[in-house]
């Protein structure tokens, strides 16, 4: 749909001063596959270490005067920002798409950015209903793989899983405990290692290993950490149709 549009991310390793488990904003966990998720959708890829923290945790994002100043803090937010500009004045983007489902956190700070540099944010996924969310990526055949759980319910057991696999166990959990069915409450994290939008290839995990971060009986924090992983050649599969063709769309628009 849009051709050659960079895929902006943060990068969180060993060079950079924080390692962020619960950040709001952004994923640190599975961060080492990144490059290959651009690898597989063929597009580039920009990069930038988190140097900052949230330090702005209103509701409301706006730039601090002295945030660039002084004793040198910066918000993580405004490295954000500075990675899409980057990205505007490399490829000539219109716009930002941002996974959001319920965060309004995360759906504001990427509007401000937007906002700043005249782009479109755009968030499709915004305030749909998860569990019919959850079931159309799975019946289009994405690959998402739980790789962090925090939340009273889940355990190590759901690591690795397929969010597939899962559906039923999760559906389970939101009736008993009131989970977000696709995370978004921070109840999980995870990485895609397929989907239709891969092109050539998908993502093979050969080796991790498990870090447990708090082994609570009941909510147990935990996550994955990739050892050895890699490309591997997709089966033919029937295609999916992403998007609407013109004659659907008509009937929608006249709808």
């Amino acid at each position: 749909m849009y051709p050659d549009v960079p895929l902006p991310t943060e990068i969180d390793d060993d060079s950079c001063p924080s390692n962020d488990l619960d950040s709001y904003m952004f994923q640190t966990v599975g961060v080492e596959v990144i490059p290959l998720i651009a690898e597989c959708m063929q597009k580039p890829l920009l990069r930038a270490p988190i140097k900052g923290t949230a330090l702005n945790q209103d509701m409301n994002y706006e730039k601090a005067e002295n945030t660039n100043e002084g004793d040198g803090k910066i918000d993580e937010i405004e490295e954000l920002y500075e990675l899409v500009k980057q990205a505007k004045e490399t490829y000539n983007i219109e716009a930002v798409c941002s996974g959001a489902i319920l965060s309004d956190y995360q759906r504001i700070r990427v509007e401000n950015i937007c906002k700043r540099l005249n782009l479109t944010s755009l968030a499709y996924l915004y305030k749909k209903d998860q569990s019919e969310l959850l079931n159309q990526m799975i019946e289009n055949r994405l690959d998402a793989r739980i790789i962090k759980i925090a939340s009273f319910g889940l355990d190590t057991s759901f690591l690795m899983k397929s969010i597939s696999e899962l559906q039923s166990r999760l559906e389970d959990l939101k009736v008993k405990h009131q989970i977000n069915v696709c995370g978004e409450g921070g109840e999980y994290e995870s990485i895609v290692l397929d989907c239709p939008l891969f092109i050539n290839n998908r993502i093979k995990v050969d080796e991790y290993k498990v870090v447990t971060i708090d082994d609570d009986e009941y909510a147990p924090v935990a996550h994955i950490v990739f050892i050895k992983f890699g490309l591997e050649a997709k089966e033919t599969e029937d295609p999916i149709e992403l998007y609407p063709t013109s004659e659907e769309e008509s009937k929608v628009n006249e709808g």
